[in-house]
């Protein structure tokens, strides 16, 4: 997982082929993950109003997911060093990807596995 960092926007790359049984390229199965990765890591994101939550495009293609955070201040909240409020999303942080990513990837691999199995 990487994440992409332009002006005003945050992309996380969902790719994680290398703890997967085997090398899938499945775009509806990688917009799954991406889905679910998202789901997953929402209490991380930082939260005043929900609009960096709420404002994202999901996306994928045949070997990779995308989460892209479209804020303008995107960029800026995730790269910054602020004190972040805990009441909505109790572990909201910078980098909310890169800091979800030891608690929520193993749920997220069993997701996919089980998506995997019924599609």
């Amino acid at each position: 997982m990487g994440s992409l960092i332009g002006l005003g926007k945050v992309i996380t790359n969902i790719n994680i082929q290398s703890i997967l049984t085997e090398n899938v390229e499945n775009k509806s199965m990688w917009l799954f993950a991406a889905n679910e990765y998202y789901r997953k890591m929402q209490p991380y994101i930082p939260y005043r109003n929900g609009d960096l939550s709420r404002n994202v495009t999901i996306t994928a293609n045949k070997d990779t997911g995308y989460i892209q955070h479209d804020m303008y201040y995107s960029g800026y909240v995730y790269k910054g060093d602020f004190n972040f409020r805990k009441d909505v999303h109790p572990l909201a942080s910078r980098q909310w990807d890169k800091t979800a990513e030891p608690a929520i990837k193993p749920d997220v691999i069993n997701s996919i596995e089980a998506y995997m199995k019924e599609h």
